[in-house]
């Protein structure tokens, strides 16, 4: 029951107050983490020592929330800050209804450039493109901004919700140049895809629940592996059927994971994307949200 409230707080904080800037936390564990990955070339090239970085960064911080968690009213406030600072479906809402303006005002290449905050893996040029890019990255992103950190808030707690979120910020830090990172990348991507795994499939069940089921259950099947090794081919795959859209491939690009490029395919199965498109995605995330607020609320009864 109390995790469901905090949960429940999270969000509404999230919607309210949007995500921090100004001082912000996880930005100062990049910056760090940036820091400490360029003292030593060996951390960049050996995998024992990636490793050993990673767990540097990381344990201190699950361990120091773990143990302020118990401490009574303190704890419960710092839990809920740690769901809240994990969370981005207000970020998300935003940049989506950017995009939409920017396109009804025929400013494509300003659509274009607020796409790429939550689709860099495409190279949208024009309007169909960009809408296409859009949702694809509204459904993907529902993952790390949504469903992963409520996933790991109910498992573990505010350790488990720190420990997700810190670990895609380091995916997303060192796993867009691989070449230059190399082992160090490997390994947060590598990390990033367990800590992912069962939350991706969890989101794509919802997607399937709460849109076109049977439509999202065969592109779930027949689509799963557009992007092998990424939580992004079954999540983009089952949404889009679930919304009843088909995604245009952009022009060829790949996403980058680890040291293996893995192409992009054509995803979901329906009309192409239209306008209204990005809201109905955005909206079925949002359904989902509370979806799964009201199992953990249920799951709090029964355990």
């Amino acid at each position: 029951m109390a995790t469901a409230i905090l949960a429940l707080l999270a969000i509404i904080l999230d919607l309210w107050l949007g995500e921090p800037h100004r001082g912000y936390p996880i930005a100062r564990f990049s910056q760090l983490a940036e820091h400490l990955a360029g003292r030593d070339r060996r951390i960049i090239a050996s995998r024992r020592y990636s490793s050993a970085l990673i767990a540097l960064l990381l344990l201190p911080s699950l361990l120091l929330v773990a143990l302020l968690a118990l401490l009574g009213r303190t704890g419960v406030l710092l839990e809920l800050l740690a769901l809240y600072l994990a969370l981005g479906y207000s970020s998300l809402e935003r940049q989506a209804q950017e995009i939409t303006e920017a396109l009804r005002q025929g400013r494509w290449e300003a659509a274009a450039i607020e796409c790429a905050w939550i689709n860099p893996h495409r190279s949208p040029h024009d309007p169909a493109s960009i809408r296409s890019a859009a949702v694809e990255g509204i459904l993907d992103n529902s993952i790390d901004a949504v469903y992963a950190p409520l996933f790991w808030f109910a498992l573990l707690g505010a350790p488990g919700a720190l420990l997700y979120r810190l670990t895609d910020q380091l995916d997303r830090l060192w796993g867009e140049d691989p070449t230059r990172y190399q082992q160090l990348a490997w390994t947060a991507h590598t990390l990033d895809r367990l800590l992912n795994w069962l939350p991706a499939r969890l989101t794509a069940f919802t997607f399937m629940l709460l849109g076109n089921g049977r439509q999202a259950l065969r592109c779930w099947r027949d689509q799963r592996c557009g992007l092998a090794g990424s939580k992004r081919g079954v999540v983009v795959a089952t949404g889009a059927g679930a919304l009843n859209v088909t995604l245009v491939e952009s022009p060829p690009l790949t996403v980058v994971a680890s040291t293996i490029a893995y192409p992009i395919t054509r995803s979901g199965s329906g009309s192409p994307v239209q306008l209204q498109d990005l809201r109905r995605a955005v909206d079925l995330v949002y359904r989902g949200i509370w979806l799964w607020l009201t199992l953990i609320l249920l799951l709090g009864v029964v355990v």
